[in-house]
């Protein structure tokens, strides 16, 4: 009888096309995993992001604060007649002239793009710094300051450092009203009728905030970042305009990797977060 198959099995060229076939096949099904795998890994880092960011909008408008347990803050005794940092212990209630007023982050710092720090800004209770002064009312009067930020760095302050997952990097921010303008970070600034003494961790007051742009170049080593000249100048710190601020991101494990961007915008308390991984080509974060 006749056979499609030769006496005693596969020929070898049969063998090696079937091997070839096979591993090709399994080549293609390892690369689509992986590039799926990294698509869900982009993703969770950038989803991770904007819950950071909605985190911190959180705590400001319900006056969430580090402890301050390793710093004292003197009203009016720093450069300027800015609130003064020492370390140490304070005794409870010796800082009520100096109170919370929101929280600064700067993006990609020099030396470290994977990562973003989270500053606490402080204030002068009361105009001029005097103790039965008016209450202030903005960032002009308040004289505001990076908690334990002064220049020299000390070992002491509070300050955060946070790590994007999977490689993300920021790699620009800007004001939608006006993309030419790069911000070196955000502030997050809360409504001065009802701002905390900063001894309180906690203020347990729900208040309002502000979304502010923060005008210096990008990418600053934060020693510069957090100089006087940038901390206290109210400037530096415009309001964001109602078309929002637009964070872009990118995965820094390749220079040609996938693109993300997350706006904040909205009105005061009302402020909302969005994100788009893979915008369009083009726009405003190139």
């Amino acid at each position: 009888m006749n056979s499609l198959y030769p006496p005693g099995g596969y020929t070898i060229i049969e063998t090696m096309i079937f091997l070839v076939i096979s591993v090709a096949l399994f080549g293609t099904v390892v690369t689509t995993m992986t590039q799926q795998t990294n698509r869900n890994r982009f993703a969770q880092a950038v989803e991770t992001f904007e819950r950071d960011m909605r985190d911190l909008l959180n705590d400001v408008s319900t006056g969430t604060y580090p402890s301050t347990g390793a710093v004292s803050c003197t009203s009016g005794t720093g450069p300027g007649g800015r609130p003064g940092f020492n370390p140490g212990i304070v005794e409870q209630g010796s800082n009520t002239g100096c109170i919370f007023i929101g929280k600064v982050v700067q993006f990609s710092p020099k030396n470290n793009e994977g990562q973003f720090n989270i500053y606490t800004m402080v204030g002068n209770r009361t105009a001029n710094a005097a103790p039965d002064g008016p209450i202030v009312q903005n960032l002009t009067e308040a004289k505001y300051d990076f908690l334990g930020v002064p220049p020299p760095p000390p070992t002491y302050g509070v300050q955060e450092n946070v790590r994007l997952n999977s490689g993300l990097i920021v790699t620009k921010v800007v004001d939608l009203a006006d993309p030419t303008t790069e911000m070196g970070g955000i502030a997050i600034v809360s409504d001065f009728g009802k701002l905390a003494s900063i001894n309180q961790a906690v203020a347990g007051n729900a208040s309002r905030v502000t979304l502010r742009g923060v005008e210096v170049t990008f990418g600053l080593p934060p020693n510069a970042f957090a100089s006087p000249g940038n901390a206290g100048d109210p400037d530096r710190l415009p309001v964001v305009s109602p078309a929002g601020l637009l964070i872009c991101l990118r995965d820094g494990n390749n220079a040609n990797g996938r693109r993300a961007t997350i706006t904040i915008g909205g009105n005061n308390q009302n402020l909302s977060v969005r994100r788009v991984i893979d915008p369009p080509a083009g726009g405003d974060c190139l």
